[in-house]
């Protein structure tokens, strides 16, 4: 089987213009600052991560940002969460933070309901399915934030998944070659993958929790992505995995469907963040050449019947 490691266009997130100045609205002391963060997106128009129309961003309509003290990391110094409707490009949030202090910001953005954020030191994954767009997340992390009064940030939030795709490329074939009655006996839906998920991950880090990782099958019932005429082939599962932001790991993993035959086990599958990988061939059929010929002799002895 061909194994594609592709690349995932950068869907990104800036944050821009973080300035440390007072703010009407929130009270300040003499040794507190208002630094506004304003969290955006860049235009993803023209960067597709697939044919399949996902990649967008479209559903991402909760935001969080997490801020702590680097000298106590394990305590939160300031949190915030706030809602949005599906695919706003922008959110704003404004930290009351100490002068002369050095934070970590950590920032998320997500579908609300897929992922438990409670802490952003072990975001969680909650249900995952397969060929769900709305599990797409993003986050970054400023590291050693020093609030002297005044400052700016520039952080880029990219996906702490990675992606997998399994792509057929003779689904279209059998499709052609089956007879109209027998077809929809061999059409492939219920689809299952079996595979080691990290269902936490650091975004401080940059990396899953190992403590994390578990075995789980992940379903879906119908095929994800439309016939691409172009490429001859077929999306038939998609889901979204996390992994390592500095490293890549590999996988194993078994895929099936409902089809008696019909499936993949496979091993060293690489994934890391923000990168799509995509396992692509036949799943459904093997070619077979027949070699027909006539004997053209009669059997013998042959039959005689007397009158």
């Amino acid at each position: 089987m061909k194994r594609v490691f592709a690349y995932l266009f950068l869907s990104a997130l800036t944050v821009l213009s973080v300035s440390c100045s007072k703010e009407a609205g929130i009270e300040t002391n003499d040794n507190r600052e208002v630094v506004t963060a304003t969290v955006s997106f860049k235009d993803f128009a023209a960067t597709k991560a697939t044919a399949d129309g996902d990649g967008v961003a479209a559903n991402v309509n909760h935001w969080v940002v997490e801020v702590r003290d680097v000298k106590n990391p394990s305590k939160i110094f300031y949190r915030e969460e706030k809602d949005a409707e599906a695919g706003t490009k922008e959110q704003t949030f404004d930290l009351l933070l100490v002068k002369n202090q050095t934070y970590d910001i950590a920032f998320w953005a997500d579908c609300k309901g897929c992922y438990g954020v409670s802490s952003l030191r072990a975001a969680e994954m909650l249900n995952p399915a397969g060929n769900k767009d709305v599990f797409d997340a993003f986050c970054a992390v400023k590291e050693d934030y020093l609030c002297t009064g005044n400052g700016n940030i520039s952080a880029t939030l990219t996906r702490p998944l990675a992606q997998l795709n399994f792509i057929a490329t003779d689904l279209k074939a059998l499709e052609a070659f089956a007879t109209d009655e027998a077809y929809p006996n061999y059409k492939p839906s219920d689809f299952e993958l079996t595979i080691p998920v990290a269902m936490k991950y650091d975004v401080y880090a940059g990396a899953v929790l190992e403590s994390g990782i578990t075995s789980r099958t992940i379903k879906a019932s119908e095929i994800y992505g439309t016939y691409s005429p172009a490429a001859d082939e077929t999306t038939l599962f998609m889901t979204y995995v996390f992994a390592d932001s500095n490293n890549t790991k590999d996988l194993g993993f078994k895929f099936k469907s409902n089809q008696v035959g019909m499936g993949a086990d496979v091993t060293n599958v690489p994934v890391k963040t923000n990168y799509r990988t995509n396992i692509k061939g036949n799943f459904f059929t093997g070619k077979v050449q027949c070699n027909v010929t006539v004997c053209p002799n009669w059997n013998e002895p042959e039959v005689e019947v007397s009158l």
